[in-house]
Parts: C-alpha cells; structure tokens; sequence
C-alpha cells in the first residue's frame, strides 16, 4: 500500500514577489524552479521550490546529487512519483507532485510505447546540454502576490537547506531592492541584430524538402544573441517580460545546471482536470492592432486567407491525432475553432482541442507522450524534427519543448510550451519561431520574427 505523505503548511508574514525570491536564490548559487498556478486555480499563484534533490537528464546520462544513476531507477521514481498521494493541514493550490521540464530534444530518449526513458549510449558535445529536469519537492513555497501570502510547505517535515535560508530573512526583505538599477542607454549600434544569413540559409533550404513532399511545415527559429545582461537586469527583464505579456496566463523561471530560462506564455502543452484532457493551437499571425480598424481589418485578412486557414486546420488535426492516442476517440473535440487571440505583439487564430482520458493513460504518459508538439516542431513531427536536426546544426535546448506539473493527488497536469529567453555560458538567448510553408515569403517571415519579439528585444538592448 503506497505510504500517504503529509503536508505541513505554515504562513509566513512577508510581501514578496516572483523576482525577489529568483534574486535570492541566485545569490545562494542554488538551482530553483518557479511555476505560475493561476491557469488551474483561478487565484494569482505561484509555486517556488528549489532543486536540491532532483534529476538532471543528458542524453547518455542521469544525475542526481552530483551522482550517476540508472535509468530504470529514475523510471521507477517518476512512476512512484506521479502516483503518491499526499494529505495536507489546510487547502492549496498545489498539493505534492512531479516537477518537470523537458527541452526539445527530450523526445530522443523518451520511449512513448512503453512510457519511460531510454537513453542513448554515444556522448559528444551536443549531449552536454540537459534534456530535462524533474524533481518531487519535498519543501516548498506558494506565493499569491495579490493577497500577499507566503505559504511554506514541508512534506513529511523535510526541510530543505536553501529554503530553510531563504525563509530566515524572507520576512524581512523588501521588495524592489534589488531592481532600483536604472536600464542603461540603448547602445547606437545594438547587438541583437537578426540573424540573417543563418537564418535565410535555413528558409532557403527548406524548399528542397518542401519540393520532395517530406514535410507540409516546419518551425525553424531566428536566435537573437547577446553577452548576458548583469543578474539585476535579467531580473528587471523579467518584470518587464511579465507586464507586456500579461495576457499570458503561464509564467515560469528555472536555474538548473548553471542555465536559466523564463518566459511567459499563453500556449498550453496540456492540461488535466478531472479526466479532461485539453490544449491549444495558435497558428496564423498577425501584428498586435491597434485601434478598431486595424482589428477589422486583421479578422478580414485572417477569414479570406487560404494559408492562414490551411495552415490552422492542420495543426488542429495534429492535435486531434495526438489526443486520440490519449483519449477516448470519441470525446475528442474542437471549441472554439478558429478564434481571435491577442496576446502582447500578435494576434493569433487559435482553436481548443478536448478530451476525456483512457483509463490506460497514465498521467506521466499524457504529460511527456505529446512533446514536442506539432505548433513548435512541424508536420509530420518525427520528420520536422530530422528536418531541424539537420538543419539548425545543435539542439534547441528548452525552447520549443514543456514545463510544468503533475499532481498525483487531483490527478491534473498542468503544462506549457517553453516559448523562452535562455542565459547560457553567459550569453543571452532569444529564440523567436515562425511556421514556414511551401509558399511561404522570407521578408513576411522576418516580419513575423520581429514582430514576436520586439518588446524582448527592446528591453535586452538597453542592457547589454
């Protein structure tokens, strides 16, 4: 009989916000993972739990406390985890589960048949990078800024030495100390210029595959780079990033293995309740209108054009596939087909996919099985992704693949895609996709790039 854990939750009486804690724990050198709740609960949540004991997961290896395990250990871990049940002393929003994140690459070593990991055994230079981070926090905080509480969580009276440190000064630290920096001038010549000759060598060749009807799309990124901004401008970066997107319900901030990345976005991966399965497309882009004329003319634009349709519906039908294998078929269905969604710079064509779960779809297999999915790889997805492979020359890393959690208790999920800023080797990283098609144009591509990551771009200038 598997053992019930048990949450202890005390309140502490303080006023913190999401970067506060990420400048804390950086000061500490200590990995964390930070995840917004709101989409799930419905209150402005979220959940800060540093990774002292979690997986790190490379292609050819796994680590976990500096050391080498097996994967049928790691296997049998996230089997047990995603199954604990836990009881706590008063009600959260989040109640004990599986933390992860998973990068783009994570579908080479996970086996979606029989839903575990299976490593490969060449190493080179391209595995060094991690695939994914998992981790079943045993000490935790959930934060509501709004409501100003600071609840921590100590499972089984595990206390976690990073947040032990953090919680001694916690309720003593003043919020918008650390970020009174002023952002310095715009250089006159920034460095965060396009990328173009990798990225129109790409465009370019895509054509050949696009001739030979290997694939109908493919998502291929433009990589804006930079020197990494100073530890307080990242942090400002991310209250700026927050503010502009804030019609993006999922947040989230994670420092693993000397990496970090943040985003928010607006485009689920999956989410659970009660048995019900759903996700989001978005496909179709347009510049953010600005006034009623502009909206008019941007839904004229969207309803009369035929690649914007086409391009759409395929998606949708991706999703579809993908939801059958989860699902039982005949639940599956579309709402809302074909919306306007605006979210920062653009405005989408975006269209829900639902569905009630099998039986035998466990929760590790609905949350990792869809990765990557088809709105950030291409279609068909295991040829886009070779397609990519070959033509992009290394991994993506975390853009394009999922974070999020597993709740064994309520039995839900809730994840997204890992639409990003990544700060690696101390260089910044804006990594901004578009999906082409046969007919596809270079300079309306670009557009779109642009377009999706000007208010990013705009602020990383005046900080490198």
């Amino acid at each position: 009989m598997m053992k019930t854990n048990h949450i202890e939750v005390t309140e502490l009486h303080s006023q913190v916000t999401a970067v506060d804690l990420v400048h804390e724990m950086r000061a500490q050198d200590a990995d964390f993972f930070l995840y917004s709740l709101s989409p799930s609960s419905g209150e402005n949540w979220f959940l800060f739990a540093p990774l002292t004991d979690h997986f790190v997961i490379y292609e050819d290896r796994i680590i976990r406390s500096g050391k080498n395990i097996e994967e049928s250990d790691f296997n049998n871990w996230l089997e047990a985890s995603a199954r604990a049940s836990y009881t706590s002393t008063r009600e959260i929003p989040f109640r004990g589960g599986v933390l992860f994140a998973a990068g783009f690459e994570f579908s080479r070593i996970w086996d979606r048949t029989h839903q575990c990991l299976r490593l490969k055994k060449q190493t080179n230079a391209e595995t060094q990078r991690p695939r994914g981070i998992f981790s079943a926090p045993k000490d935790f905080l959930l934060v509501s800024p709004d409501a100003g509480k600071v609840l921590r969580c100590t499972v089984d009276g595990v206390k976690d030495p990073h947040l032990e440190e953090l919680c001694q000064s916690i309720v003593t630290m003043k919020s918008d100390s650390m970020r009174s920096a002023e952002p310095r001038p715009r250089s006159a010549s920034p460095r965060l210029a396009f990328p173009y000759s990798d990225y129109t060598k790409r465009f370019a060749s895509l054509r050949d595959f696009f001739e030979k009807g290997e694939v109908y799309q493919v998502i291929t990124p433009a990589v804006f780079r930079a020197p990494s901004p100073s530890p307080t401008a990242i942090e400002r970066m991310m209250e700026v990033s927050r503010e502009y997107y804030r019609q993006a319900p999922f947040s989230y901030i994670a420092s693993v293995c000397g990496e970090l990345f943040f985003g928010f976005c607006a485009l689920p991966n999956i989410l659970m309740n009660d048995d019900v399965l759903e996700t989001c497309v978005f496909a179709g882009t347009l510049p953010t209108p600005k006034d009623e004329e502009e909206l008019r003319q941007c839904k004229k634009r969207f309803n009369s054009d035929e690649s914007f349709i086409a391009e759409h519906i395929m998606l949708v039908d991706f999703e579809r596939n993908d939801f059958n294998q989860l699902c039982d078929p005949s639940t599956v269905e579309c709402s809302e087909l074909l919306s306007f969604t605006t979210i920062g710079s653009t405005m989408y064509l975006s269209t829900t996919v639902k569905g009630r779960r099998r039986s035998t779809s466990s929760l590790i297999q609905c949350a990792l099985s869809t990765i990557p999915r088809g709105v950030v790889s291409g279609a068909p997805r295991q040829r886009a992704c070779e397609v990519i492979a070959e033509l992009e020359g290394k991994p993506r890393g975390w853009y394009g693949g999922a974070i999020g959690i597993i709740e064994s208790s309520t039995q839900s999920i809730r994840s997204n895609c890992i639409v990003t800023c990544v700060i690696v080797s101390d260089e910044l990283e804006i990594p901004v996709g578009s999906g082409v098609l046969v007919d596809s144009n270079l300079q309306e591509q670009i557009e779109e790039l642009y377009c999706k990551a000007t208010k990013l771009l705009e602020f990383a200038e005046t900080q490198i």
